[in-house]
């Protein structure tokens, strides 16, 4: 990162500082500022989104733009990433605060870092409640097979996802399934 800060910095004539959620996985990096500020103020205000990763951020600039990052993705479901110990809890709070937010009105559209954009406020609406509503339901299959005896990862990524999962999504399938089983196992 520091490299490509540099380069951009060159580019630009000006400083381009690095900023992270977590200062210890970003040495060098700055706290994560609440706004960001133009030549005419603020242009966006900074959410901690925890959930892909500890250190996921939106930002939710003029207009009620939010910038979702991997927090909600255009299409397919978020990967809690397993090295980063994001507990299941934390993006299911970041999706509520997200639903909060377009309930009352400050997100009018979401523009992910992959797929489609949700256009206006009913469509961020429904992305939201739609990713709440599906990481809820995995929660409950999961928790079905488990009671079923379903009880290695090999088989409850089958019992789950089914015997067509393709490979290239076999491993995200299985940090899920990892996220999920420590939910289950914290008592949720």
């Amino acid at each position: 990162m520091r490299p490509l800060a540099r380069q951009l910095g060159a580019r630009v004539g000006v400083e381009v500082p690095l900023w992270a959620a977590d200062q210890r996985a970003l040495p060098g990096s700055r706290p994560l500022p609440s706004t960001l500020e133009g030549d005419h103020g603020v242009v966006g205000h900074v959410i901690h989104l925890p959930g892909h990763t500890s250190d996921s951020v939106g930002v939710l600039v003029d207009g009620g733009r939010l910038l979702s990052g991997d927090t909600l993705l255009g299409g397919s479901s978020t990967v809690i990433v397993p090295d980063d110990a994001v507990p299941l809890a934390d993006y299911l709070q970041s999706l509520a605060i997200l639903r909060a937010m377009a309930l009352d009105g400050r997100i009018g559209s979401i523009h992910p870092g992959h797929g489609r954009p949700y256009e206006n406020p009913l469509e961020a609406l429904a992305a939201l409640e739609e990713a709440i509503e599906h990481r809820h339901e995995r929660i409950e299959q999961v928790r079905r097979a488990r009671t079923a005896g379903v009880l290695t990862l090999e088989r409850l990524l089958r019992a789950v996802y089914g015997p067509d999962l393709s490979e290239d999504l076999e491993k995200a399938a299985r940090w899920n399934l990892r996220a999920t089983l420590e939910h289950l196992a914290q008592g949720h």
